[in-house]
């Protein structure tokens, strides 16, 4: 169940950012769209900036992830490309 309610917190965080801004977001904005308590809330973060910078790096990994791969992959063509071109040549 923790595990989930962190999860909660940090979905919770993100929409009331969207629809408030950092500033005007507050813990308890928080907790009452994630249905949990402010006791819930500091097991799992020292405070609003702690939840906010955990919640962005979720919300940035998985572009990163797959900008990696679409950098991988064109590496790779970009290589294949290359040796191609170093066949022709040498032929």
């Amino acid at each position: 169940m923790s595990a989930r309610q962190r999860e909660r917190l940090l979905r919770a965080m993100g929409i009331c950012v969207s629809e408030r801004g950092y500033a005007e977001t507050t813990i308890a904005d928080v907790v009452r769209i994630a249905r949990t308590s402010r006791s819930v809330f500091y097991k799992h973060f020292a405070d609003k900036e702690e939840c906010f910078l955990e919640t962005y790096k979720q919300m940035t990994k998985v572009p990163r992830r797959a900008g990696a791969r679409a950098l991988a992959v064109r590496a790779q063509r970009r290589d294949a490309s290359v040796m191609g071109s170093w066949a022709t040549l040498q032929a």
